[in-house]
């Protein structure tokens, strides 16, 4: 699961989840997306003991990225992201 919010904890709806497997040789595979829901969350599965990306962006807001998430097995996983406002793209 991945939970999207703002800097104050409110939940950012249809933000873009993107999650990018990343193989040791450095090599990508396809990247998924997915949109957060109303509440911000957006559940995703990923394949156990697997690194991988995780992109999250919304339209006034900076765009986050987190390297090396490891996919489980066995138990859910929980990933929690706060996104700053971008106050360039605010008009």
């Amino acid at each position: 699961m991945v939970y999207v919010a703002d800097s104050d904890g409110a939940a950012i709806g249809r933000a873009t989840v993107s999650v990018t497997p990343t193989p040791p040789k450095g090599v990508f595979e396809a990247r998924n997306e997915w949109l957060t829901d109303w509440s911000g969350m957006s559940s995703i599965s990923l394949r156990p003991e697997t690194k991988y990306q995780v992109s999250v962006s919304a339209p006034g807001f900076r765009a986050v990225d987190v390297k090396g998430i490891v996919g489980t097995s066995g138990r859910p996983s929980f990933l929690r992201l706060r996104l700053e406002l971008d106050f360039a793209q605010i008009k």
